[in-house]
């Protein structure tokens, strides 16, 4: 990536990581579910809420740092109450 795309991507990324994306928290036989709902498939659960909640970042910056790699569109904050 040339210093001018790796630029454009940084600002892209830091965009879309500033966002308040929504994120739902359910408790589902024994554990927590955490989930993005506008982010399709960035979900994950277990016993321990405070340790989702940080593996949940991680996983929500990897996300979007992959649709920005492959250049497929990333849905707005509460895209999914539009449907």
């Amino acid at each position: 990536m040339e210093n001018g795309a790796f630029g454009f991507y940084l600002k892209e990324l830091n965009h879309y990581l500033k966002l308040n994306y929504p994120l739902s928290v359910t408790y589902q036989k024994d554990k927590f579910v955490v989930k993005y709902p506008d982010l399709t498939g960035c979900e994950m659960s277990g016993p321990n809420l405070e340790k989702l909640y940080s593996k949940i970042e991680r996983l929500r910056q990897t996300w979007i740092e992959n649709r920005l790699q492959y250049q497929i569109q990333i849905p707005m904050p509460n895209s999914h109450l539009c449907l």
